[in-house]
């Protein structure tokens, strides 16, 4: 505690990484709640259900890991500063691109689901709207973990 409260003492002379810390935290909890309310979005768009939420997890967790290994090959081979720019670009769009699609739009489009039908007869993310989220989050999941692993691990650059 005394150490704690000697740094609160000398905040101002160190706020430089107080602003570091504070950017970091924004920066690693905004990009956690992305990927956390892609669920709440998809369960109150699609009003998905509990076993269709967990299909929804399992189905992105591959491609999460895969993100781990895109974000090491990126900051190898551009640098950190550039492969983060790629990787919050892309998770910017990917975003946008989320929340363009309701249960009858897609990218701001209507489309007709009733009149188009299901697209098979799996139990789940049986409408285009609904197979185009899952399509988005992927790249997101992609993006967001690729940002986690560019950012914690420094490369040569």
């Amino acid at each position: 505690m005394s150490q704690v409260w000697f740094t609160v003492k000398r905040a101002r002379q160190i706020a430089n990484v107080g602003l570091y810390l504070l950017a970091r935290m924004l920066y690693t909890d905004g990009k956690v709640a992305i990927l956390a309310y892609t669920g709440i979005y998809a369960a109150g768009i699609f009003r998905w259900d509990l076993p269709t939420l967990l299909v929804f997890a399992v189905i992105l967790t591959p491609f999460s890991i895969s993100g781990g290994f895109i974000g090491g090959w990126l900051d190898d081979t551009l640098g950190s500063k550039r492969s983060i720019q790629i990787a919050v670009g892309v998770t910017s769009l990917g975003m946008v691109a989320a929340v363009s699609i309701a249960h009858d739009q897609i990218l701001f489009m209507r489309y007709d689901v009733t009149a188009a039908g299901p697209l098979w007869s799996f139990p789940y993310f049986r409408t285009l709207p609904q197979v185009t989220y899952v399509a988005i989050t992927m790249l997101l999941a992609i993006s967001i973990t690729a940002a986690f692993c560019i950012s914690r691990c420094p490369g040569p650059h």
